[in-house]
């Protein structure tokens, strides 16, 4: 009969240990959300984009970088995106950012799509 007791006692806890917080990524619980495309500009979407995963302190930059070309401004972006190399290296290869950085996400990818699509302007 005495164990009877201890029984909601011990019920509690685990319950709480079940039903504890985690978090996730929402683009990675929902990858079919819709990505806004709209309004793409290389000033307000891809040079921002270019200084957080490629224009780095020690990849695309002009002093200490490592990478092929300096990605900081659109003269250096459209140095790559008219030899081809910057469109292959992202869609083709997929190889940049290398392994082991931060991966751009699936819709900073359509947003630097279109904005190519679009000729590449600087805007």
């Amino acid at each position: 009969m005495p164990r009877r007791r201890y029984l909601p006692a011990l019920a509690l806890p685990v319950f709480l240990l079940v039903d504890g917080c985690y978090y996730d990524v929402e683009e990675e619980l929902y990858p079919d959300t819709i990505c806004d495309t709209t309004g793409v500009t290389f000033s307000g979407t891809i040079q921002p984009l270019m200084q957080s995963y490629c224009a780095v302190p020690t990849c695309h930059v002009t002093v200490g970088g490592n990478g092929m070309g300096d990605l900081s401004d659109h003269a250096g972006v459209m140095l790559k995106v008219d030899d081809g190399s910057f469109a292959d290296r992202l869609f083709v290869q997929r190889d940049m950012p290398p392994a082991g950085n931060t991966q751009l996400r699936a819709c900073d990818l359509e947003k630097i799509q279109v904005w190519l699509n679009a000729g590449a302007p600087n805007n």
